[in-house]
């Protein structure tokens, strides 16, 4: 539910309207509460006033990014090294997988030789 001012009736008093969550007005009521005249709408004045946009948004601090800069490069060179060593290593790997099947077949050789 929710309640919504919607104006004044003759008698100045203020009409409350109450809507159910759809939206579909429930009941109106007219208060008894008379608006005072001596108030002051402090949301117009507040909307008029006009803000210099240079002063909303704070310029960065140099030296701060700077220094996010170095910590991004730091990490990409760190990266990239254990990028280096992983497609090394996979390298190594194969060549190691080919010695041994070479040093396999040498050995079978060897025994075949031996046993003749």
């Amino acid at each position: 539910m929710r309640a919504c001012l919607s104006g004044l009736e003759d008698t100045n008093s203020p009409v409350v309207k109450i809507y159910d969550n759809v939206g579909c007005p429930l009941m109106t009521v007219t208060t008894h509460i008379k608006e005072p005249s001596n108030v002051d709408i402090l949301v117009a004045s507040y909307q008029s006033k006009s803000q210099d946009s240079s002063e909303s948004v704070p310029e960065p601090d140099l030296r701060e990014v700077e220094e996010i800069k170095s910590k991004v490069s730091t990490a990409e060179e760190e990266y990239r090294k254990c990028a280096d060593v992983s497609v090394a290593t996979a390298n190594d790997s194969a060549d190691v997988e080919e010695k041994m099947r070479h040093n396999e077949s040498s050995l079978r050789f060897a025994l075949y030789c031996s046993s003749r």
